[in-house]
């Protein structure tokens, strides 16, 4: 009896080596905890609001989905929080020139409460805070460690510029 051609379905071909998955680097993870920690956040204030007969919603809720997506590497949640980070990175600088040039600021949103009187010193250093972290996330999320745990090619020793 001779053996049928090629490898066996229960041995792996001895010329292929089976794919390695990175680890998902520390970074990402942080990235993935602060991302489901503004989805937590956003059903707070979701819940809050709706409780107060003044149901409200905003994108903030697929921040939950979104970091868990990141945990389990999924392509399409790496590229809506890169999209939300760069978002937020043009809109923090307005919030500080508001805080910087207008007299009085609009009214916040906290955990689905109003709050008013933001002393300035506050609004801006937050801000600021807020405007670093989101530069840190924007670099963790295209770093080629983090495009390689995804399975995405990585770029060149000059960079190409793909996202």
């Amino acid at each position: 009896m001779s053996s049928p051609a090629g490898p066996s379905p229960t041995m792996p071909d001895p010329g292929i080596t089976p794919e390695v998955v990175p680890d998902l680097p520390l970074s990402l993870k942080l990235v993935a905890a602060l991302t489901m920690l503004v989805g937590v956040i956003e059903i707070i204030g979701i819940v809050n609001l709706t409780l107060d007969h003044r149901p409200h919603v905003t994108a903030g809720i697929f921040c939950l989905p979104a970091g868990i997506g990141l945990l389990k590497r999924r392509k399409g949640w790496r590229l809506f929080t890169l999209v939300m980070t760069m978002v937020w990175l043009l809109v923090s600088p307005v919030v500080l020139l508001m805080f910087l040039l207008m007299e009085e600021m609009p009214r916040l949103l906290v955990f689905g409460h109003y709050v008013e009187d933001v002393p300035d010193a506050v609004g801006i250093l937050s801000t600021v805070t807020l405007f670093l972290g989101f530069v840190w996330q924007y670099r963790v999320l295209l770093r080629d460690d983090v495009r390689a745990a995804f399975g995405m090619p990585v770029r060149g020793p000059k960079g190409d510029g793909m996202i």
